[in-house]
């Protein structure tokens, strides 16, 4: 069974912030570095960000979760033979995102549905390092602590979630 610790950091991580953003812009936005001007729309923004963050890490809990369960119930079960395996639950169509890592119990479901939550919040932290350098050129920097906590943890997210997606991957 791969070890989760650091899916289980991130997805918590994401959370926390998520939250934060979600039931407390105005005072997470200057503990982030980007503190919300007056008015009703920054504070609108700030909790759309709060509940794409709050999301991302719930959903990746979750998939971790389940893929906890899985690998245990296989590695409980190696010495089984496969002809006791369960794959009668059809599958076949849905997205691995959409389905459950107990729909057919294998190991490669649930490590396409964590994956699949990894993709996610990959995409959207390499947008927020792009949209951090974009400020940069285009010559309306954000604060030191801006770029330090949002590009910085953009860039740490992508870093775990990366070695996640891609450690497999070394022959």
């Amino acid at each position: 069974m791969p070890s989760t610790i650091s899916l289980k950091s991130l997805a918590s991580l994401r959370m926390v912030v998520g939250a934060s953003c979600l039931l407390i812009p105005r005072q997470a936005g200057a503990i982030w570095g980007v503190p919300l001007a007056a008015g009703g729309e920054s504070v609108l923004f700030g909790r759309m960000v709060g509940i794409r963050d709050f999301v991302l890490g719930a959903y990746l809990w979750k998939r971790t979760a389940e893929g906890e369960k899985v690998w245990k119930r296989v590695g409980d079960s190696a010495t089984k033979s496969p002809l006791l395996k369960n794959s009668s639950a059809d599958v076949s169509g849905i997205p691995a995102f959409a389905q459950s890592s107990t729909a057919d119990g294998s190991q490669e479901t649930a490590m396409a549905n964590v994956r699949s939550a990894l993709w996610l919040g990959l995409i959207c932290d390499l947008v927020d390092v792009v949209s951090v350098g974009a400020c940069w050129v285009e010559g309306v920097p954000i604060s030191g602590m801006g770029e330090f906590c949002i590009g910085g943890g953009a860039v740490l997210f992508s870093a775990i979630a990366g070695q996640w997606l891609f450690a497999g991957r070394r022959v």
